[in-house]
């Protein structure tokens, strides 16, 4: 992709990405009566994360305690149309996802999620919020799932229960997945 194209698609899939977060923004706001704000994972979350979260995490992946400002920024060189996420409440950074959908109309793909290691007003609720921005990107996107890579095995039954995944595994990547439908 020349540099000029990947300005374009960066712009558009920036663009679209702000719709996914203004609509699903008011619609959880309301949901949860709690402040929700959805932004990309820019300077400032990633300066929150660095400054609240790094010296009070003891997770490592892959269950959490990632490098999220170089799982970004390797996200960002390569793939305008990927899949990003800060989750705030008010001005506390309390959840990040990254992730990228498929070529064709397949699925949304979802690789990293995380909340805030710090107590928060949105603690119960960061998987719930990712899946519903995921489910909106996948919508903008045209695609018919969304897939949770990898997901951590005490995950899977509340993904399957709760939230209504599939778990599956295949031959090729990624190897275990939750998946669901979204298409209308």
């Amino acid at each position: 992709m020349n540099h000029y194209k990947k300005i374009l698609a960066e712009k558009r899939y920036s663009l679209t990405r702000y719709q996914v977060y203004q609509s699903v923004e008011k619609f959880l706001t309301f949901l949860f009566k709690k402040p929700i704000r959805l932004t990309s994972i820019d300077s400032q979350a990633l300066r929150d994360w660095q400054k609240n979260w790094v010296q009070h995490n003891d997770r490592y992946p892959p269950e959490g305690g990632w490098d999220w400002n170089d799982e970004i920024t390797k996200l960002k060189r390569t793939t305008p149309e990927r899949f990003e996420v800060a989750i705030w409440h008010h001005d506390k950074l309390c959840g990040l996802a990254i992730g990228k959908p498929s070529k064709g109309t397949s699925h949304n793909a979802i690789y990293l999620m995380e909340g805030s290691p710090l107590k928060h007003p949105l603690n119960a609720l960061v998987t719930k919020i990712v899946i519903e921005v995921g489910i909106a990107y996948a919508l903008a996107l045209e695609k018919e799932h969304l897939i949770l890579v990898d997901p951590l095995e005490k995950m899977i039954k509340v993904y399957t229960k709760r939230y209504g995944f599939e778990f599956r595994t295949a031959k090729n990547h990624p190897k275990r997945f939750c998946i669901k439908k979204v298409s209308i």
